[in-house]
């Protein structure tokens, strides 16, 4: 599996956009979302709608916002370099971001209705590659003491090896502390949204914890 082409992640964040919408759209706007402390449903569209506003200059709910979203990251050049919170990166790296910050508070939503939440198998992958990608390298604060290995059940190839040095590669291959199950699951503890007794977690609970600390990108 690879990094989707630019055109599938514009439509991924447009699709991405109107599935939160549609789940947020009969909900109370006062319920509180478990996974983003302090946060409510309207509090967490408003925090969306203010990304894609940042990122393309587009208004309107979320559904209105992506569908903009889309169509004007579709017209620019994938490579046109834009500064956006004070990053500065090619158009695609900020068009898969939105797609899978939009994908993940999708799960937020949808964890804090009670609602079912899934994902296309080859997204999920890319969306942990993300996440790997956006914390690799030396951070500060202890390094966990050995390998992380993640291990998606029901996707093959779906494996990961992580370094304390955050270096990471897709492999099948034994580290101290690992979690395995289906892989929604498992992006979705690696993002720190499902707690990880939600899958099958090997060795110390404690160096687990210590590498989701440092996985978290808030």
């Amino acid at each position: 599996m690879s990094t989707p082409a630019y055109e599938a992640l514009c439509g991924l964040a447009g699709a991405e956009a109107h599935r939160l919408a549609a789940l947020a759209a009969n909900a109370n706007p006062a319920t509180p979302v478990p996974t983003c402390p302090g946060w409510t449903i309207t509090a967490l569209t408003g925090h969306v709608t203010g990304n894609l506003h940042a990122l393309a200059g587009v208004t309107g709910s979320v559904a209105e916002a992506g569908a903009a979203f889309e169509g004007a990251m579709l017209a620019r050049d994938p490579d046109q370099p834009r500064e956006v919170f004070g990053l500065t990166q090619p158009a695609r790296w900020w068009v898969r971001h939105a797609a899978y910050d939009l994908l993940i508070h999708r799960a937020d939503v949808a964890l804090a209705l009670g609602e079912p939440f899934s994902a296309d198998p080859a997204v999920a992958v890319d969306a942990l590659d993300e996440l790997l990608e956006l914390v690799s390298g030396p951070r500060g604060g202890a390094d966990p003491a050995g390998a992380l290995h993640l291990h998606a059940t029901d996707t093959p190839g779906a494996e990961w090896l992580v370094e304390p040095s955050l270096a990471w590669r897709r492999a099948h291959e034994k580290a101290p502390t690992a979690i395995r199950g289906p892989l929604v699951d498992v992006l979705l503890v690696a993002y720190r949204r499902l707690p990880p007794s939600d899958v099958e977690v090997f060795g110390d609970s404690a160096e687990l914890t210590r590498w989701l600390d440092r996985l978290n990108v808030g």
